[in-house]
């Protein structure tokens, strides 16, 4: 197998930059995984969750939040607006804010 042929099976496009994303990274995480992008605790995520400081996470049952690891880093990337800000923010650009991104 050449190396072209491995580093296309090793990644996939993700972000609306294109920014590859290893097979081996997750595309959501959890409050921990949250936590680790941003230097702080999983309690802190909570916190900045519950007073609307972080994108709306996905649920994959009634107890399981998960943040889109490619809207957290869109989310950096455009100064950590409110939830509200950053819900008006991808509206502009077309996309539903509690909806599930598409690759380009």
């Amino acid at each position: 197998m050449s190396a072209r042929d491995l580093s296309q099976k090793e990644r996939v496009q993700g972000s609306q930059e294109g920014q590859p994303i290893g097979l081996d990274e997750p595309l959501a995480v959890a409050a921990e995984g949250v936590g680790r992008l941003l230097g702080v605790s999983r309690a802190q995520v909570f916190k900045l969750n519950a007073t609307g400081k972080l994108p709306m996470p996905v649920r994959l049952g009634s107890k399981t939040p998960r943040w889109p690891v490619a809207e957290l880093r869109d989310w950096l990337a455009a100064g950590c607006p409110d939830r509200l800000a950053w819900d008006r923010m991808r509206r502009e650009v077309g996309e539903s804010p509690h909806s599930p991104r598409r690759s380009p």
